[in-house]
């Protein structure tokens, strides 16, 4: 089958391949090759092969070099396949950033098992390019650290709110904060960030803990030396999908089991002590708060 598969691609790159014409001949004619070859090749369980004699053939030429690395990201994205060759994923990654497919890049890294990433070169671009939802995906999955980049997402959040008090984000920031709440209640109701399936049994309890502790934390950064800065940072930034989040773990049987009823009744006394008083805080979102917490009485 193998000797077969590389007759085929022989052939339509040497024999059927357009000699003249326009490149849009030539890359159409790529496209209709690579994802028919890489099915083929799925299908009989050689990744090493797609990924390193396969690769060689469409590496002799820059424009079916290209069209190959862009072929990968539909099979990546449906989880045909979950590892590359680091030479592969670097010549993937590079393409991504100089066509600034920088979401497509995102969404691809994250669904690919963190042993088969180069961690320094991968957190050295992330970090470049600010592609948060993979340093979120590597340092809990990687490196089981959940809190080291919510914690640098928390302090650009507070920059931008001392630097026009809270008044807008850019669209950027946006996704960034956004991306940060959805990774806390990932963690909160058991789940793995960011398509990883469930934490496991083990871990659950600890992660959950741990990040109710980070919510409740007391040090102060810069807030105009007000306390519970990570908490207050997350409300100043969007109040009511915070509130959203929180309601939905405290409705999580695993979640009420994990955060003893002391622990729940602590951090509603610190939403109250953080929100209640602070002029940062409009009617509508105190409003917000105590409808929550009038729940969950």
């Amino acid at each position: 089958m193998v000797s077969v598969l590389h007759a085929y691609l022989n052939y339509s790159l040497n024999n059927e391949c357009p000699q003249s014409g326009k490149i849009n001949l030539l890359k159409q004619h790529y496209r209709n090759v690579l994802p028919r070859s890489i099915d083929y090749y799925l299908l009989i369980d050689s990744l090493n092969l797609l990924f390193g004699v396969i690769y060689e053939f469409f590496s002799k030429d820059s424009i079916a070099h290209g069209i190959y690395l862009q072929s990968l990201e539909p099979y990546i994205l449906t989880n045909r396949f979950d590892t590359i060759l680091p030479t592969v994923l670097k010549d993937f990654i590079n393409y991504c950033i100089d066509n600034n497919n920088l979401n497509q890049l995102e969404q691809c890294l994250d669904r690919l098992n963190v042993s088969c990433l180069d961690l320094d070169q991968i957190i050295e671009i992330t970090r470049k390019y600010e592609v948060y939802m993979t340093l979120l995906h590597i340092y809990s999955k990687g490196f089981k650290d959940f809190t080291t980049i919510l914690k640098e997402i928390i302090e650009k959040l507070e920059d931008i709110f001392i630097g026009n008090n809270g008044t807008s984000y850019s669209t950027k920031m946006t996704l960034i904060g956004n991306q940060a709440l959805v990774f806390i209640q990932t963690i909160l109701v058991g789940d793995m960030y960011s398509f990883s399936g469930r934490l496991s049994y083990d871990m659950v309890h600890f992660r959950r803990n741990e990040i109710v502790d980070f919510l409740s934390y007391l040090h102060l950064r810069r807030t105009g030396g007000l306390l519970y800065n990570n908490l207050r940072i997350l409300l100043y930034f969007n109040t009511q999908n915070f509130f959203n989040l929180l309601t939905m773990a405290f409705h999580n049987e695993e979640f009420l089991y994990d955060i003893d009823t002391l622990t729940r009744r602590i951090f509603c006394d610190i939403l109250l002590r953080v929100m209640v008083g602070d002029v940062q805080f409009s009617s509508h979102q105190i409003s917000i708060l105590f409808n929550c917490l009038s729940r969950q009485l």
